[in-house]
């Protein structure tokens, strides 16, 4: 029997557990040695331990848009205002190298964008969105963002 061996079935994570009972005899037993960890050992944990303790805890959250002026919405990437992408307002806001490397990418949809927080606008519906995609009935299935659309359209 493994102790806390991981198996994943059918898409259930199922963890392998000792018996109460092996628990208690592991308990019972004096500890009459103790070991060493091995350096290689040693430093593969530490390795692991650090690389786990580097992913920020902030991962599930959005980062907030800002808004320079009235009618204007940026992330890091890009600048928009009611008529879509600006690389005028990306040069004034974020960097002329910010713009270059926006507008460098070929020819997109300067009215449809989602920015770096998955919020999703539209300048034809006039709305924003909380992500991008369709449903079922071919409807678009983000729920309206009230903040960014009143930020970007003055709704």
């Amino acid at each position: 029997m493994q102790v806390g061996a991981v198996e994943c079935k059918h898409g259930r994570l199922q963890m392998q557990v000792a018996t109460v009972n092996l628990i208690q005899r592991m308990l019972r037993k004096p500890v009459t040695k103790v070991k060493t960890m091995n350096k290689p050992c040693f430093s593969f944990f530490l390795t692991l331990l650090l690389a786990v303790s580097a992913i920020p805890t902030h991962a599930g959250q959005r980062a907030p848009l800002r808004s320079p002026e009235p009618g204007v919405l940026c992330d890091r990437y890009l600048c928009v205002n009611d008529k879509g992408v600006s690389r005028k307002l990306t040069e004034k806001y974020l960097s002329k190298k910010a713009a270059t490397k926006l507008f460098s990418q070929g020819d997109f949809d300067l009215t449809e964008f989602t920015f770096a927080n998955r919020i999703f606008c539209d300048v034809k519906e006039r709305l924003c969105r909380e992500d991008r995609y369709y449903g079922a009935n071919g409807e678009r299935s983000g729920a309206v963002s009230r903040k960014y659309t009143e930020l970007l359209f003055g709704q």
